[in-house]
């Protein structure tokens, strides 16, 4: 039985790499696509994406205010629901997890989650729109 070389108590020198040939990612890619999406495109295009954000801003504000204040009372209104669901509505989760209680703070924490997300799309659109001008 030989000894195959590979396996020889000689130490392996390195071999240089081979050279291996890239071809480009967006070789058939248009160039007006890749300047569209550089450039921002016409300026009423910037405008309505402007407004658009900040109106999607200003309503994640305004629904995360309305779910902050009314917290309670919709927490009242789910638990009653959910105390004479069926198991398959709870998840399979016994009724004491369905309490008021649990629910007001789900209900706040979403509430002020959305709040945060709403003046975090607005700061970052004005300060898109300001780095831009």
């Amino acid at each position: 039985m030989s000894i195959p070389p590979a396996a020889s108590n000689q130490p392996m020198k390195p071999t240089a790499p081979t050279p291996m040939q890239f071809q480009s990612v967006c070789h058939s890619t248009l160039p007006w696509l890749i300047s569209f999406s550089l450039d921002g495109g016409h300026p009423s295009d910037k405008v309505i994406h402007v407004l658009v954000f900040l109106s999607i801003g200003v309503l994640l504000i305004l629904a995360g205010m309305v779910y902050f204040y009314r917290a309670h009372e919709i927490a009242d209104m789910m638990s009653q629901q959910m105390t004479a669901a069926h198991p398959f509505r709870r998840l399979w989760l016994p009724a004491r997890f369905c309490t008021s209680k649990k629910f007001f703070w789900q209900l706040r924490i979403a509430a002020v989650g959305a709040i945060l997300t709403g003046l975090v799309l607005i700061a970052s659109t004005l300060g898109t729109l300001i780095h831009h001008q």
